[in-house]
């Protein structure tokens, strides 16, 4: 979606793909609302998401020796995204909705020269292991430092995490910020931010 003389551009993440983000044969509330503020909107599928839900893994022992997980390659696609959109805009935001928020969230990280980042976290539970192996299964993340090393990486990145569980890591992502004297960048809530909400951090 492209206004005719964009001031910036947003990459949108939905778990279930860009038809996700549509009404019909017209843009959603959040789509419509990001191009009223002249920004140009890219929204994709990730690996195994709207067109590409179909695609199949040939599951082998020791598969992800040698190959990626399905959120290892979503986590890819945003960055090739956000990489496309440096070459069409000075300016470049990141939303990620459901599910998808905790796949930008990991993006980020890996993602120098993102304006704002918003993203749910969908009330994952931080503290049980196999909600990682689950929803975010990628080999030796949480050994990484998962979303505490995420939290430095992105410091001092504008970033609003909102629909936050009581496990996840806020006061690591508030000390990160601390320490690097940039706590006003960042923004942690329990609620789930409704479209109006999103579209006002996006100037």
């Amino acid at each position: 979606f492209m206004p005719e003389h964009p001031s910036g551009a947003v990459l949108v993440v939905h778990p279930e793909g860009k038809a996700a983000l549509a009404e019909g044969d017209k843009p959603g509330a959040l789509v419509t609302g990001l191009l009223q503020r002249n920004l140009m909107v890219l929204a994709i599928d990730t690996f195994k998401t709207g067109e590409l839900a179909l695609l199949k893994r040939r599951e082998v022992n020791h598969f992800y020796t040698f190959n990626r997980s399905d959120t290892a390659l979503r986590v890819q696609d945003v960055l090739n995204a956000i990489a496309y959109l440096h070459t069409r805009a000075y300016t470049v935001h990141l939303i990620g909705l459901g599910q998808a928020g905790l796949w930008c969230l990991l993006a980020r990280g890996l993602a120098p020269g993102v304006n704002q980042t918003i993203v749910d976290a969908d009330q994952f539970d931080y503290n049980d292991d196999d909600a990682w192996v689950k929803q975010l299964f990628i080999p030796q993340v949480r050994r990484a430092g998962d979303f505490r090393t995420v939290a430095v990486l992105i410091a001092p990145g504008k970033l609003v995490i909102h629909n936050a569980s009581r496990s996840f890591p806020t006061g690591w992502f508030q000390d990160a910020y601390s320490v690097i004297r940039s706590p006003e960048s960042l923004h942690i809530q329990p609620e789930k931010m409704e479209v109006e909400s999103i579209l006002l951090r996006c100037q």
